[in-house]
């Protein structure tokens, strides 16, 4: 069986954790710059499951992201940003693999090779002797490959398997963007069961003069819309 997308996410941040706590990397106390920022791309299978823990946990920013304009592009700082938070990220537990990869994962270089820099925020480990590239570089020899330090967990493989997780190919889209259409998705398909079991139930009784369901008045629907939202 194919893992999970949250499985994908565990399986990375214990590759990022054993590399930060061998190489001595880690960002600033209290830092929160790349979401000041950065307001970051997410894939379809990742909105979906931070639109998921918006709705069962009521969070604070759900009416703003759903009701969010959609042509107004993206701005700094990162809808879910909290400046006075401990992580400055209100979804902290769901956040997209591009937050969690984020100065935690190698990249390529132009030749296709495997390279690391720390972000210009961080402080440089001791274990980096002095340079903050990762193989050391010499501008007249290829990359180093006997370095002592390993390279952190690839940003590209993961990627790749996380974009698998989605039931068709889509590019990634700002995560304000991509959360509201997957939240307008799955409060549609709410409604759409939530009316199909009151029918089921004999609670609807037809449609009205417009074509809308038509409701038993004496029927009190236990599924209350969410706090927020649009009626469907």
């Amino acid at each position: 069986m194919a893992p999970t997308i949250t499985e994908l996410y565990a399986r990375f941040d214990r590759q990022a954790d054993r590399w930060a706590a061998r190489t001595g990397v880690s960002c600033p106390t209290g830092c929160g710059r790349c979401c000041e920022t950065t307001v970051p791309p997410c894939s379809d299978a990742e909105a979906r499951l931070i639109a998921h823990h918006l709705l069962d946990t009521h969070h604070e920013r759900l009416a703003a992201i759903l009701h969010r304009d959609p042509d107004v592009g993206a701005v700094p700082p990162c809808p879910f940003y909290e400046p006075t938070g401990d992580y400055h990220c209100t979804i902290y537990a769901v956040r997209p693999f591009f937050c969690r990869a984020f100065a935690f994962a190698s990249s390529t270089d132009k030749t296709g090779q495997p390279a690391y820099r720390l972000c210009r925020h961080m402080p440089t480990p001791d274990s980096f002797a002095g340079s903050r590239v990762l193989p050391l570089r010499d501008a007249n020899r290829p990359a180093r490959t006997d370095s002592a330090l390993p390279l952190p967990p690839g940003m590209v493989a993961f990627q790749t398997r996380i974009d698998g997780v989605a039931e068709g190919l889509s590019e990634p889209a700002p995560i304000d963007r991509a959360v509201r259409r997957a939240l307008e998705r799955i409060l549609i398909a709410r409604q759409y069961a939530r009316d199909e079991a009151l029918l089921e139930h004999g609670v609807l009784s037809g449609t009205d003069a417009t074509g809308s369901p038509e409701r038993d008045p004496d029927f009190t629907d236990p599924s209350p819309p969410v706090p927020g939202s649009r009626p469907a």
